[in-house]
């Protein structure tokens, strides 16, 4: 059941992955929900003019006064029954004084993706709930003083990453978009078979049956190799997960393909290993499977097929607002 409501997300605009923007188009899912923008970044054009002009003429601690009362603004237009704040961020004693002007009407909860640091203290106050998209994050956030943790992971924007229109034969070669890393350059040197790998710093090295694109690609670009590719590999980034699924596990899988992730306690919170994603220890792991993937077509589309309809049915952003409406 959708409970109506009116939510305010808060976040910002244009990161290379879109999270703000993936859950503004959660709307589309749920017209018993109103979804309505607070971006802390890009805001209008005399927006943008004010905090220069500011900056420009050294009056810069002016901004965040000048943030809270837009915030405070924006808040009283909408009237939100839910405010969801995306990602690690520690606000300014102007702007929590805002999102305090909110309540008790609003409740408001924020959603965590990154390690923890001491200045998520100042928000504690504020915020409701605190939900991380890494299971390990909760007992961090323990640490911190943070009673009220949970876990939510991330998810995928259907209208986005979904299966082709038309059929194709997809592409045998192992996949993997995303950002270099000195752990992730490691691991993927190390797997011996066809590999593409796209993403700002993988530079040209590595075996010579690899193509490396060392730039990042539009979003609709990474949709549409996801939907080509057969096998999507993933590698965690060390520097901001331990435990987590990061989006490309629900992309990935919403298009059809099968992905191949690092074991991970929370890999079993979300999919069932081996029906409907597949996971590695070493990079033998990784070769093992492509070949078996190779030698079973029907295995590879029983996966492929399982791991697609587990996303569509419950891990995407219009069901991660439901999860949130439906406990607060």
């Amino acid at each position: 059941m959708i409970p109506r409501a009116s939510i305010l997300v808060i976040g910002k605009r244009g990161g290379i992955l879109q999270w703000f923007e993936h859950m503004l188009a959660a709307a589309t899912f749920l017209p018993e929900v109103r979804i309505d923008a607070f971006a802390l970044n890009h805001g209008t054009w005399t927006d943008r003019v004010q905090n220069r002009a500011l900056k420009l003429t050294g009056q810069k601690q002016k901004i965040d006064p000048l943030m809270a009362r837009r915030l405070h603004a924006k808040i009283d237009a909408c009237r939100p029954d839910l405010i969801i704040i995306l990602d690690l961020f520690c606000f300014s004693a102007p702007m929590l004084e805002a999102l305090e002007k909110a309540k008790p009407k609003a409740k408001i909860v924020q959603w965590i993706g990154d390690f923890l640091n001491n200045g998520l203290k100042s928000n504690i106050n504020v915020v409701d709930h605190f939900f991380f998209t890494d299971s390990s994050f909760i007992q961090d956030a323990k640490l911190l003083g943070i009673s009220a943790a949970h876990y939510l992971p991330l998810a995928a924007n259907p209208a986005i990453f979904n299966e082709p229109d038309s059929l194709r034969r997809r592409n045998n070669r192992l996949l993997f978009i995303g950002a270099h890393s000195e752990n992730r350059e490691t691991f993927i040197n190390s797997i011996h078979t066809p590999k593409t790998l796209i993403g700002k710093g993988w530079k040209n090295a590595g075996h010579s049956g690899d193509e490396r694109l060392n730039k990042n690609i539009p979003i609709l670009q990474v949709a549409r190799l996801y939907q080509e590719h057969s096998t999507v590999l993933n590698v965690l980034n060390k520097k901001n997960v331990r435990h987590g699924l990061n989006m490309r596990c629900f992309e990935a899988t919403a298009c059809g393909a099968i992905l191949l992730t690092e074991d991970s306690p929370d890999n079993e919170r979300c999919f069932a290993v081996g029906e409907e994603i597949l996971t590695y220890r070493q990079p033998e792991d990784v070769v093992r499977h492509m070949a078996d993937l190779a030698a079973d077509p029907e295995r590879r589309q029983m996966i492929a097929k399982r791991g697609q309809e587990r996303t569509l049915a419950e891990h995407c952003y219009h069901h991660r607002i439901m999860q949130l409406l439906n406990q607060l």
